[in-house]
């Protein structure tokens, strides 16, 4: 899968998920403090992101995960696997 296409997937999993208008995630925000995600949240961000690609995180590459880039890098090492 190309890059491109899971920026986008992820994009669009984070806009259903924090209810948030398009165009206001960039690579660089962080997932808490610029979108606005608490706990929960971030739970429930990666429980998505397993379900869209089918895939399931390990914890210590959730532990990772900080701002949009992060998920991006992780999701696309886990389909590379």
């Amino acid at each position: 899968m190309q890059q491109a296409e899971i920026i986008d997937r992820v994009n669009k999993v984070l806009h259903e998920e924090l209810d948030i208008p398009e165009g206001t995630i960039q690579q660089e925000s962080h997932i808490m403090n610029d979108l606005g995600a608490d706990s929960l949240g971030s739970v429930e961000i990666v429980l998505c992101m397993e379900e869209e690609f089918d895939i399931i995180m390990p914890d210590n590459d959730i532990d990772k995960i900080h701002k949009v880039k992060d998920i991006v890098k992780v999701v696309g090492d886990l389909l590379e696997r």
